[in-house]
């Protein structure tokens, strides 16, 4: 499936990082055309001008957590094995939102869990994959994505548009 990647973040705290990348696929995106112009950004499908998502779209959201035990001196992210998918990241819960001269509050969106393991023997990576409603969205409009833990603290806020 084509797509774009919207953006990335991460939540810095002591003894931890975590970090959030996301990007929005679907079958809209095949065969898009982008006219260089100031103002504006303009689409075109097969010549015809393209003013509305259309579905269905899929967001992705990849995590990973790296350990940070500031109190063993001499102990790095990469020394305690780099990012990775643990424990600390099922459950997560996603509430997306469409911004624009409408503000469309998506709610939480139910989201699917892939975890694989990188290579043979290696850690797992994660992530997130959710359909996006669209109904008559304007490409202008951004995705505002929010990002909770499983008691619905937020870890992350990415707000991304094509």
């Amino acid at each position: 499936m084509t797509g774009i990647a919207l953006d990335g973040t991460g939540l810095d705290e002591l003894g931890a990082a975590y970090s959030f990348g996301v990007s929005l696929h679907g079958d809209f995106f095949a065969d898009l055309d982008l006219i260089p112009k100031t103002g504006p950004i303009e689409l075109r499908r097969k010549g015809d001008l393209v003013s509305n998502f259309s579905g269905p779209l899929f967001l992705t959201v990849n995590t990973a957590i790296s350990w940070r035990p500031h109190s063993m001196i001499g102990m790095t992210p990469n020394s305690m094995g780099g990012w990775r998918f643990t424990d600390a990241l099922r459950g997560l819960r996603v509430h997306l939102l469409w911004i624009g001269p409408v503000t469309r509050d998506m709610g939480e969106v139910p989201a699917d869990l892939e975890t694989y393991p990188v290579a043979k023997g290696q850690v797992l990576e994660g992530r997130y994959n959710m359909e996006v409603p669209v109904s008559d969205v304007p490409i202008t409009d951004s995705l505002e994505i929010h990002i909770l833990s499983p008691d619905g603290t937020q870890l992350g806020c990415i707000n991304g548009h094509i």
